[in-house]
C-alpha cells in the first residue's frame, strides 16, 4: 500500500475508508529536504559511516521494489488498477518479512543519505522522514483492516509492521522447526 489518497475498490466514499496521507507526503518533503541538504553541503564522513549508508541504500532496493511486482501479481487487482489497489491480502516475499516493505524500504533510503553526510539538518530531517514514514504506514493500517478484514488483522499478529530484523528471525525460526 502507497501513500496515496485513493479510494479502494469497493468500498464506500466515506473519509473513513480513505488511504490517509498527510503523513506520507510529509516524510516524503523531509527525504527530499535530507538529498538537498546532502547535495548542498560537503561533509567528510568516516568510511564506516559510509559502508553503513551504502547498506542502507541496497537494503532500501530490497524493500522497496518488489512490493511493485508481488502486490500487481498476487493483489488481484481489479479493472486494471494501478498496483496497490489490490482486492487480497498480499503476503510473500518482503510482505512475509514486514507489512509496509516501502516505507521501511524509503525510510531506509533517507537514513542512508544522511549517513552519506551526516550534517546536522540532514540528519534531523533523515530521522523526521523516517518517523513520518512510520505513522503513515500506522495510520494506514486501518484502511488495510478495513479494507482486507479480519485476514489483514491475523497477518498483523503474523508480521511485524516495520522491524525487518525481527521479520527475518522470525522466518528463519519458523524454517528451523
Amino acid at each position: 500500500m502507497t501513500a496515496r489518497f485513493e479510494q479502494g475498490p469497493n468500498l464506500p466514499g466515506s473519509d473513513q475508508n480513505r488511504r490517509p496521507s498527510y503523513a506520507g507526503i510529509l516524510a516524503t518533503l523531509s527525504s527530499v529536504g535530507v538529498i538537498v541538504v546532502n547535495l548542498a553541503v560537503d561533509i567528510d564522513e568516516p568510511l564506516w559511516l559510509t559502508g553503513i549508508g551504502l547498506a542502507c541504500f541496497v537494503l532500501a532496493v530490497t524493500f522497496s521494489v518488489p512490493p511493485f511486482f508481488l502486490l500487481k501479481k498476487h493483489g488481484r487487482i481489479e479493472g486494471g488498477g494501478p498496483y496497490y489497489s489490490t482486492t487480497t491480502l498480499v503476503d510473500k516475499g518482503v510482505y512475509s518479512v514486514v507489512r509496509h516493505p516501502q516505507y521501511v524500504g524509503y525510510a531506509l533510503f533517507v537514513l542512508g543519505f544522511a549517513c552519506l553526510d551526516p550534517h546536522w539538518l540532514a540528519v534531523g530531517l533523515a530521522i523526521l522522514g523516517s518517523a513520518l514514514f512510520y505513522l503513515q504506514a500506522i495510520l494506514e493500517e486501518g484502511f488495510c483492516a478495513a479494507h482486507l478484514g479480519s485476514e489483514y488483522h491475523e497477518y498483523g499478529k503474523r508480521v511485524p509492521r516495520f522491524n525487518f530484523v525481527q521479520g527475518v528471525f522470525r522466518i528463519v525460526n519458523r524454517r528451523r522447526r
